[in-house]
């Protein structure tokens, strides 16, 4: 497989605690290092949440505008990926494989966007739970 070069853009406020969780599984990927950059586009957080992105090598820009919808938008013009990925700091890849499933799926050129499946559990309420 031809691996292309992947910006996963992250934004972030106050988020030591999920954080560690969410790189955890980035670090697991076996997706070629050198074929990836992740960008953190933080909106002032004054916890650890700039550390921990800088200690898992992610480039960490400030988002003047606070919210998570600049944040993306300002990642996405800093962003020297051929594919963007949006992920919020609770998304959690389970398997090792799961960039390079994704990235495959833009193999067929006639593919320029996709939205992945999300599954809910009971403890989901009508405000958590989507697909």
């Amino acid at each position: 497989m031809k691996y292309p070069f992947l910006s996963i853009i992250i934004p972030t406020l106050n988020n030591e605690k999920d954080l560690p969780l969410l790189f955890s599984s980035l670090n697991k990927q076996v997706y070629p290092k050198d074929k990836l950059e992740i960008i953190v586009s933080d909106g002032g957080s004054k916890d650890s949440t700039k550390n921990i992105a800088k200690k898992n090598n992610a480039l960490v820009i400030h988002n003047t505008k606070v919210l998570a919808e600049p944040g993306v938008e300002l990642g996405m013009k800093k962003a020297k990926g051929e594919l963007l990925m949006i992920l919020a700091v609770d998304n959690i890849f389970e398997e090792e494989d799961s960039l390079k499933k994704i990235a495959s799926c833009f193999s067929d050129s006639h593919i320029y966007a996709a939205f992945p499946r999300h599954e809910s559990n009971n403890s989901d309420t009508l405000f958590t739970k989507y697909i």
